[in-house]
C-alpha cells in the first residue's frame, strides 16, 4: 500500500534463490527425517526404504552454496524400519534418532540411536540400539512422534502415540552421552493426553 493509496507489487530483497533438485539415493521412499549437523557443516537425512527387506537408511549431505550432494545410503535398521524423528544435540555435539521396528501393533518397538557425523568421508558413528524405552516398550506409527532438545535443560524431549493400549499421547525426557559411549538414556514417560492422540510433533520455545 503506497502513500497514495494506491497498491504495487511487493518485492523482496536479496531473496534466496532456490538450487537444483537431487536425489539422496534411498529408493522408494517416505517417512523422511532431515536436520542440520553444525559441528560438521552436514546435513542428515534419515528415509524409509520401502522396497524389500523394508528397512531405514541415512546419507550425509554437504551443501556448496545452493547445491547439495549425499553420500551413499547406509542402512541402520532392517527390521521393518519406521517412522524416524531426529535432533541434533549442540551440548554433544550428536544426533539422536528414534524409530519403531516390527510390522504387528504388538512388534512395534520403540528403538533410539545416538550417531556421530565424521565430515572427512561424511560417514557416521552409530551408538548402540537403545530398545523398548517406552513404558510397554512400543509406541505408534504415521506422524506419531516427535522429538526436540530443550538447550536450557539440556535435554531432548520426545512425544509419541501409544497405540498399544490407550492411545494416549505420551513425553519422555531423554539424555545423550557423548564422548566414547555415545549412549543415550530416557527418563519416565508422562501422559501429555490422556485420551486418544492423533498426529503429534513437539518443539522448544527458546
Amino acid at each position: 500500500l503506497n502513500t497514495d493509496g494506491t497498491v504495487s507489487v511487493a518485492t523482496t530483497a536479496g531473496a534466496a534463490a532456490a538450487g537444483s533438485t537431487v536425489s539422496t539415493g534411498v529408493g522408494h521412499t517416505q517417512n523422511h527425517a532431515v536436520v542440520y549437523d553444525p559441528s560438521t557443516d552436514r546435513v542428515v537425512c534419515i528415509s524409509g526404504n520401502y522396497q524389500s527387506p523394508q528397512s531405514l537408511e541415512y546419507t550425509v549431505g554437504t551443501i556448496s552454496g545452493t547445491s547439495i550432494s549425499f553420500g551413499t545410503p547406509t542402512t541402520f535398521s532392517g527390521n521393518y524400519g519406521y517412522d524416524p524423528s531426529i535432533a541434533y544435540d549442540p551440548d554433544t555435539e550428536r544426533i539422536l534418532v528414534i524409530y519403531r521396528e516390527g510390522t504387528s501393533v504388538s512388534g512395534k518397538v520403540a528403538k533410539a540411536r545416538v550417531m556421530t557425523v565424521d565430515p572427512s568421508d561424511n560417514s557416521i558413528d552409530l551408538g548402540s540400539v537403545n530398545s523398548g524405552w517406552t513404558t510397554n516398550g512400543r509406541y505408534s506409527n504415521y506422524n506419531c512422534s516427535g522429538l526436540s532438545y530443550d538447550t536450557t535443560a539440556n535435554k531432548f524431549v520426545v512425544v509419541y502415540k501409544d497405540d498399544l493400549g490407550s492411545n494416549y499421547g505420551y513425553a519422555i525426557v531423554a539424555t545423550v552421552t557423548g564422548g566414547s559411549t555415545n549412549t543415550v538414556a530416557f527418563g519416565t514417560e508422562v501422559a501429555v493426553r490422556s485420551e486418544y492422540a492423533g498426529a503429534i510433533s513437539c518443539d522448544y520455545d527458546s
